[in-house]
């Protein structure tokens, strides 16, 4: 059975497009209109000002888009099996680990620790990061709501054919789910050494690439709260920009 990646963007969340309306395109990280000498500087930073922001985003469920797996994490109990497609697939958890035993992607069954969730309020998903660097969706996801499992294809299958599919979460996935990522693909090795600054969809993500902006705060005198802000603001941004 062939194997093809399978690279569509098919657990999102709207994607944000960044930009600031009185400031020149820029495509430093990709964004629009970010300050071009600035980095992604975490959510923790921007805690230091917008405390009251902060804690209502951690408590949101954009701050648990992507975890860690973790007992506080995994939300249906890892002590059974499921079959999905007709495939068989063992879920197991072992003290604070998850694992899903799989013959999907290969015709040996093979133990795959699941690295990180995806989605906490409907759906979640599960992933796991290959020895080539690629993080994959597996196969079974969870539905909250329902309290049932169900094949991640289910949601969306665009070649419908009868092909192993692979969903790599960080081929092209992972921009809507995580802050200051860096994809970190190697096409000599095809391999990903991927990183982000902040797990979930932090302040980062709408507000474009922080350090500019916190330097400038970080001098607490009138002068350093003059002028621009150094940072994106969504609401407003002008038509063209945000829809570039």
């Amino acid at each position: 059975m062939k194997l093809s990646a399978f690279l569509a963007g098919a657990i999102v969340s709207a994607p944000f497009i960044l930009g600031q309306a009185d400031a020149p395109p820029s495509r430093k990280h990709g964004l629009v209109g970010v300050e071009s000498g600035s980095e992604f500087v975490g959510s923790q930073t921007c805690r230091g000002c917008h405390a009251s922001t902060h804690a209502d985003w951690t408590q949101g469920r954009h701050s648990k888009m992507l975890q860690k797996a973790a007992p506080a994490t995994v939300i249906p109990a890892f002590d059974q099996a499921v079959t999905l497609h007709e495939k068989e697939f063992r879920l197991q958890r072992e003290g604070d680990a998850y694992y899903i035993v799989e013959s999907y992607l290969q015709s040996a069954p093979t133990k795959r620790r699941v690295d990180y969730t995806l989605g906490s309020r409907r759906v979640q998903h599960y992933l796991s990061r290959d020895a080539d660097g690629r993080i994959i969706v597996l196969p079974p996801s969870y539905d909250v709501e329902k309290k049932e499992w169900f094949h991640n294809l289910d949601i969306v299958d665009l070649e419908e054919s009868g092909s192993i599919k692979v969903q790599v979460w960080n081929s092209n996935c992972f921009g809507c789910h995580a802050s200051g990522e860096k994809k970190g693909f190697d096409p000599a090795t095809k391999t990903y050494q991927t990183t982000w600054t902040d797990f979930g969809t932090g302040c980062e993500r709408c507000h474009g690439p922080g350090g500019a902006h916190a330097e400038k705060y970080s001098v607490k005198s009138v002068a350093a709260a003059q002028g621009d802000p150094l940072i994106v603001h969504p609401a407003r941004l002008d038509t063209e920009t945000s829809t570039s």
